[in-house]
């Protein structure tokens, strides 16, 4: 790949991330994370219960995945983070008691 190709292979994925909204990034956000590592796994949610706040994990190394990305992002950042931190807190509490686990909560 020369170096004009490169170049509009980033531009074409960086339009893909800035048009991609709800389900449509989370979806991006899978196949990157798939493209990157083999053996990571999409939890598809199941019924009533959902995905259990856990978009995709990688069961070897005790990583689990939470995408949270609204329908529209000019909406109010005060309860996407509120939406983004209880969704965190649930998948916490969805993988306590699991030993092999470790769950790092960053919010800055």
């Amino acid at each position: 790949m020369d170096v004009q190709q490169k170049l509009d292979v980033r531009k074409a994925f960086k339009l893909r991330i800035h048009e991609s909204n709800g389900n449509a990034f989370e979806d991006l956000f899978c196949d990157v994370m798939r493209a990157s590592n083999k053996d990571f796994k999409k939890v598809k949610p199941q019924g009533r219960i959902g995905d259990r706040k856990n978009d995709g994990f990688i069961q070897f190394e005790g990583k689990y995945y939470q995408v949270y990305a609204p329908q529209s992002p000019t909406g109010n950042p005060t309860s996407a983070t509120l939406k983004l931190e209880g969704d965190l807190d649930g998948l916490i509490g969805n993988k306590k008691g699991h030993p092999q686990i470790r769950l790092i909560k960053k919010v800055n």
